[in-house]
């Protein structure tokens, strides 16, 4: 019986840690969609965005996530990385004012921007 506890617990561990693995990546569009639905959420609990706020940072938190996607399936489109990242860090900047720009430059790993 106790055998089977430790089993199970450790099947529970790497299924838990496969899915915190597998949310740092989105593998379809969906997950791109899902993510930046996610990354928009996180961002106005921290920054207290407004509506429209919101709106704009969803386009292009999924924008990004598109651009990203498709670097993923291409690795020849790698080098295009620092230059969306850059994009993105300016849009970002256009929506936010300064103190919730800052907020997002303080959270982008946690926003998965990276």
């Amino acid at each position: 019986m106790k055998k089977y506890i430790t089993i199970c617990g450790f099947l529970m561990a790497f299924l838990a840690g496969g899915q915190f693995v597998g949310a740092q990546e989105a593998k379809t569009m969906e997950d791109v969609k899902s993510k930046a639905k996610l990354n928009v959420e996180m961002l106005d609990k921290l920054a207290d965005l407004d509506e429209d706020q919101e709106k704009k940072a969803f386009k292009a938190f999924y924008g990004f996530g598109n651009d990203m996607f498709a670097i993923s399936q291409d690795k020849k489109a790698e080098p295009r990385k620092p230059i969306l990242l850059e994009s993105f860090d300016n849009t970002m900047k256009s929506i936010l004012n300064d103190k919730q720009y800052q907020i997002f430059v303080d959270n982008k790993e946690e926003l998965g921007v990276k």
